[in-house]
């Protein structure tokens, strides 16, 4: 009797989906929320990848800026910050922009597109792009391209 309910249940499960989940360990995209993205008031002259995973590391982080800027509230509880900081440019239309996250067994992965023209104004920019995820304890780890577009609208 044991047995044959066993298979009814495996039976029942298959039919409605539940046996299809995603194995824990297999890579899987992770939803992100913008926070920031290509600001102009978050002047930072060093380029760099962000991991913020509670309000110590946002203070830090935001000590770097003159003027310092502040961040839309993040609950660092349920949630952590990553982002990538281009640095000061020489000229207008750069940009930066997180495409997707994945998360596998062992590591968060960020890629992200750096956006860099070939024409534009002689005036500083500084892209950058955080977000927030899911609060996670893996390590992160940032996979980039670079893009050059010959051609941009200014504005």
């Amino acid at each position: 009797m044991g047995l044959q309910f066993l298979k009814v249940a495996c039976v029942i499960q298959l039919a409605c989906g539940t046996a299809y989940a995603q194995h824990p360990d297999e890579p899987h995209p992770i939803l992100f929320e913008t926070l920031i993205k290509n600001d102009s008031h978050f002047h930072r002259s060093e380029s760099g990848f962000i991991v913020l995973r509670g309000p110590g590391d946002e203070s830090a982080f935001l000590s770097t800026f003159f003027p310092r800027p502040s961040l839309p509230e993040v609950d660092y509880f349920s949630q952590m910050v990553l982002g990538v900081c281009g640095g000061v440019r020489s000229m207008t239309g750069h940009s930066i922009e997180i495409d997707e996250i994945i998360e596998g067994a062992n590591v968060v992965i960020v890629y992200y597109t750096d956006f860099q023209p070939t024409l534009g104004f002689a005036y500083q920019s500084w892209p950058i792009h955080l977000v927030a995820i899911p609060r996670t304890k893996l390590p992160v780890e940032f996979r980039g391209r670079v893009v050059i577009e010959n051609e941009r609208k200014q504005p």
